[in-house]
């Protein structure tokens, strides 16, 4: 057994500022101290794939190069078996959402029987600051894969525009 997917803390907070009638919101929220193995980039054969991660640009080739990232090459069996190779930081900050409103005030919204209009807009997981090199570093799974990066999609970046109108 290597590594250690549970992190050592996990940390979150919330920033709520008001100015006359504008709002912003920040949610925030991150782990530290926990490791994923990373199950693409180095555990498959070779001629398995077809496209490789950019850091294999600076595998070993002979004297003198590369002492991290091992040989590509069939005879060479022994570097794709999981190892500490394969072992990144799981550490990450992230911006999971950010929230700008301005609350309408008028005549023209009592005119209309409107008691509140409200416009937002609205980005959630907009940044993320990590260490590990896949899309994320954020990963569940069962009690047999937990912490393990096979190459999963990113976490999408998603943007809400809205009017909250209450009569």
């Amino acid at each position: 057994m290597i590594g250690n997917p549970t992190p050592k803390f996990a940390y979150g907070g919330t920033i709520n500022l008001r100015y006359k009638n504008l709002e912003l919101g920040i949610d925030l929220g991150g782990v530290y101290g926990n490791q994923v193995f990373r199950n693409w980039g180095g555990t498959e054969s070779p001629f398995q794939r077809v496209n490789y991660a950019a850091f294999k640009m600076n595998r070993w080739t002979g004297p003198g190069t590369s002492n991290w990232d091992p040989i590509l090459a069939q005879d060479h069996r022994i570097n794709y078996e999981a190892s500490t190779y394969n072992l990144e930081d799981g550490s990450y900050f992230r911006l999971r959402n950010v929230q700008v409103a301005y609350n309408l005030t008028g005549a023209f919204l009592t005119r209309a029987h409107i008691k509140n209009l409200r416009a937002f807009l609205n980005v959630q997981n907009s940044k993320t600051w990590k260490n590990n090199s896949g899309y994320t570093s954020e990963f569940g799974g069962s009690a047999i894969s937990f912490g393990v990066d096979n190459a999963g999609g990113a976490i999408p970046v998603v943007s809400t525009i809205g009017l909250n109108v209450t009569f």
